[in-house]
């Protein structure tokens, strides 16, 4: 019996002195792990003082940080190596001695650029992401100049390359990559009534700026007229909604005056509609009630 005593005795000390054993082998360890941390961050950071004070230099001039591919992204009309040429990046020069925000300039001063996102990507390639200018519309004056939402010029037909609506009443010639400043109130009427997504007016044949102001836009069904002004175009627009909302829209009209608070001008006759148009400012015609 006190042999048997003893044994558990003696195992149950072999047992506490080995968790103890292990407990303080976790502690050191910990301890260790803390202490090679601490250690590798300050040599970490004694390497990058030693670097920016001695070798920052010869470190953006090694020949694995050097430019060896130039990536063009967003590209559809554009050709890749029409951005590569333009950005200036020559193949080996020190990629982290590429100015990005020269080489974006340098880009979106393309025509048909209209802004550029330039970053690099380690350890050999800058990346170029540029966006492109969409065609939004046709100027004529005696050629067909297509143009993008800002009427910046982006090519030159002797006909018309069909598609877009025409804006009519602005004089040119205009140069490739120019911005047709005269045709903003056009282009702002296009966008307002693409943005209020009805379908009744999404198909526009012509916009005709005139002098006075007015723009009247052409609707291709049925050649119906709507007269409007860019600087009235957010409560035109809503006008316009009312009227067609409530079923008092008719496609086979002359066409319709916007431009009056509290109503809706609807306009004569066709023929009438066309000499006042071309010979007038004014607005003729009866109140459709729509306000």
């Amino acid at each position: 019996m006190r042999g048997r005593k003893k044994s558990k005795a003696t195992a149950r000390k072999g047992a506490q002195a080995k968790k103890s054993r292990k407990k303080t082998s976790r502690s050191a360890n910990i301890r260790l792990w803390w202490v090679a941390r601490g250690l590798l961050a300050g040599v970490g950071v004694v390497a990058a003082v030693l670097a920016l004070a001695y070798g920052a230099d010869k470190v953006m001039k090694l020949p694995s940080l050097s430019v060896k591919n130039v990536k063009i992204t967003g590209y559809s009309e554009i050709k890749p190596e029409q951005v590569v040429k333009i950005s200036g990046i020559r193949t080996g020069e020190p990629l982290l001695k590429v100015d990005l925000d020269k080489v974006r300039k340098r880009v979106a001063s393309h025509p048909k650029i209209s802004d550029a996102v330039v970053g690099r990507e380690l350890p050999d390639t800058v990346h170029i992401d540029i966006s492109e200018r969409k065609p939004e519309a046709i100027i004529m004056d005696r050629s067909f100049f297509t143009v993008d939402s800002e009427g910046v010029v982006l090519a030159k037909s002797k006909r018309y390359p069909g598609t877009f609506p025409i804006i009519t009443g602005v004089r040119g010639p205009w140069k490739f990559g120019e911005r047709i400043d005269d045709a903003l109130p056009g282009l702002l009427v296009l966008r307002a009534l693409a943005e209020c997504s009805l379908p009744e007016v999404q198909k526009i044949s012509e916009v005709r700026l005139k002098r006075d102001g007015r723009v009247i836009v052409s609707l291709m069904e049925r050649g119906t007229v709507l007269i409007m002004t860019p600087g009235g175009l957010e409560n035109e627009v809503k006008r316009l909604v009312k009227m067609v909302e409530s079923g008092n829209f008719d496609s086979s009209a002359a066409g319709y005056d916007l431009r009056f608070s509290g109503r809706v001008v609807k306009l004569p006759g066709r023929d009438e509609t066309t000499r006042k148009l071309n010979n007038s400012s004014g607005a003729g015609g009866s109140a459709n009630g729509q306000g």
